[in-house]
């Protein structure tokens, strides 16, 4: 319970310093971030051996690495939320780890499109008569 209450509360603190910056670059900033890190503990779980059947060592590890993996997926999946990106929250979670990573990667990619195109369509309205 107390590990629980302690990751709430390490939570809470990066969403209220997100907030206090510009909350929807802060956020779309960190979901990068978790993002980059899902993919990198995928590839590192992908990449490990084999063969845990035999080894118990080998099993205690890949399932590590299995919840670390999960952890940095439901730090996603809490971003998102923030976000308002319920709808793609709904459409991720029952696709492989894989299809998560190329469909948060395309959403990130619109993300940054979508904030690449926001000054330029606010210049516009002020120069507009």
């Amino acid at each position: 319970c107390e590990r629980i209450v302690d990751k709430l509360q390490e939570h809470r603190a990066k969403a209220l310093a997100i907030s206090m910056q510009e909350p929807q670059s802060g956020y779309c900033a960190h979901l990068t971030s978790l993002v980059a890190e899902l993919r990198c503990q995928h590839e590192e779980l992908e990449r490990a051996p084999a063969g845990s059947a035999l080894n118990p060592e080998l099993a205690t590890e890949r399932r590590r690495r299995r919840q670390l993996r999960q952890r940095c997926f439901l730090q996603i999946v809490a971003t998102l939320a923030e976000l308002g990106d319920v709808d793609l929250i709904h459409k991720i979670q029952r696709l492989s780890f894989r299809q998560r990573l190329k469909k948060l990667e395309d959403h990130l990619e619109t993300l940054e499109r979508t904030a690449q195109s926001a000054p330029m369509h606010s210049a516009e309205l002020v120069s507009q008569p």
